[in-house]
């Protein structure tokens, strides 16, 4: 009895470790395609969200972008209260980065999330090559972190990418 007593908690306490070592590498592996400043890269996908200025994510600045689906950048500061979201372009492209012929009026939604609390979302329809900004208004924190999320809302051919540039401004 005291046999199988003692063999239960071992399986017990294996398992329960077992769980936990999972979870951990879970959590860590949800933040592989990001580096230190807050760039994500997908050579899975082909995705990627670079921030343009070389400094650390301090504060909001420019960015590109290439997308099939959706894609959120890591984390910055704002330096004022009110923001707007400016597109400089917006194109098709092939996984290799040449330019693809595709789709008219193709909406895409930029968001200027608050760590996952708010949505401040700024509509576009690409391809267009002239810079576009659609104002978020105010309420923003200066002391809170937000991150950009890109959004094709509708669906793309396969194989072409949405590719990009704008700028948080405030």
């Amino acid at each position: 009895m005291k046999k199988i007593i003692v063999m239960l908690l071992s399986l017990m306490i294996m398992t329960s470790v077992g769980t936990m070592n999972v979870s951990a590498l879970e959590s860590v592996n949800n933040n592989i395609y990001y580096d230190e400043k807050g760039n994500y890269d997908n050579p899975e996908t082909g995705e990627y969200f670079h921030w343009d200025n070389s400094n650390a994510r301090s504060t909001a600045k420019s960015f590109s972008f290439k997308i099939r689906y959706s894609l959120k950048s890591g984390s910055f500061k704002l330096k004022g209260t009110n923001s707007k979201i400016r597109i400089s372009n917006a194109t098709f492209v092939y996984a290799s980065g040449s330019k693809a012929s595709c789709c008219s009026k193709h909406r895409f939604t930029v968001n200027l999330r608050r760590d996952g609390l708010s949505n401040n979302e700024a509509t576009f329809y690409a391809p267009f090559t002239s810079a576009k900004t659609v104002s978020l208004g105010g309420g923003f924190s200066t002391s809170s972190s937000y991150l950009v999320e890109i959004s094709n809302n509708d669906n793309l051919p396969s194989g072409i990418y949405l590719s990009g540039s704008g700028t948080v401004e405030n």
